[in-house]
């Protein structure tokens, strides 16, 4: 994935629903305001992913989105081990 792979499907969930959302067949307008981009440049909104590296840079090199307050619990489960 990253800046170069195209990024295709965005899956979310809440403590209630999960979501998946084609990017492909959606376009742009995805991470547009009302879109989805605001929810993951929120300070306010915890979002809880696994090993976000690749789709942290696909995100924003791609459609110019800046997680923010991001837990990964890749990077969580290094620091436990060390």
């Amino acid at each position: 994935l990253s800046r170069t792979g195209r990024l295709c499907l965005v899956q979310i969930a809440s403590r209630t629903k999960a979501y998946l959302f084609d990017v492909i067949a959606i376009g742009e307008e995805l991470f547009t305001a009302g879109g989805i981009g605001p929810l993951l440049e929120s300070e306010t909104i915890l979002k809880v992913v696994h090993d976000c590296r690749q789709d942290s840079d696909a995100l924003y090199w791609q459609f110019n989105v800046k997680l923010s307050n991001v837990f990964d619990t890749q990077v969580a489960y290094t620091a436990w081990r060390e």
